[in-house]
């Protein structure tokens, strides 16, 4: 039997360890990160609104939201929302809420001021929800509501 020409030290080995060992934890490092990127994540899978109509210049809004999410809770989420005329010529900002989602399906009665300076006529919410569905991503989805009525005081 003949001897090896080289014959790799401790160290040698123990460096060759290491830096496979390395590459390992960086190929699963950036396999995370592709998948947080890439992966075709949902949102809200369904989100339904009754809203009772009609409604008083300067009153309140009342309704119940039903909604589910398609991923893993908990999770954040915030929901812009404006009222919108029907024929789009008029727009009303509303506040913005931010809260964490605890269940995969949720009853919300929500009440929001309708502002005093809304002209009578036919509207409906336009409301943009926000999911942050994993550190890198938040998947954004745009809802309408039925139709309401606003009638002057």
């Amino acid at each position: 039997m003949t001897e090896p020409l080289y014959r790799p030290s401790l160290f040698d080995r123990i460096f060759r360890s290491v830096v496979m060992v390395g590459l390992v934890v960086a190929f699963l490092f950036v396999g995370v990160i592709g998948y947080w990127l890439f992966w075709p994540f949902e949102g809200l899978t369904s989100y339904t609104a009754t809203i009772k109509s009609p409604v008083v210049q300067g009153g309140l809004l009342t309704g119940t939201i039903r909604y589910c999410v398609g991923a893993t809770v908990p999770l954040p989420i915030r929901i812009d929302r404006d009222v919108v005329l029907q024929n789009h010529v008029v727009s009303f900002p509303m506040s913005e809420i931010e809260y964490t989602i605890t269940q995969r399906c949720e009853d919300k009665h929500r009440m929001m001021p309708i502002p005093s300076g809304t002209p009578p006529g036919t509207y409906r919410m336009v409301i943009t929800t926000s999911v942050q569905v994993n550190p890198l991503r938040v998947v954004r989805q745009t809802w309408s509501t039925p139709t309401f009525e606003v009638v002057a005081k």
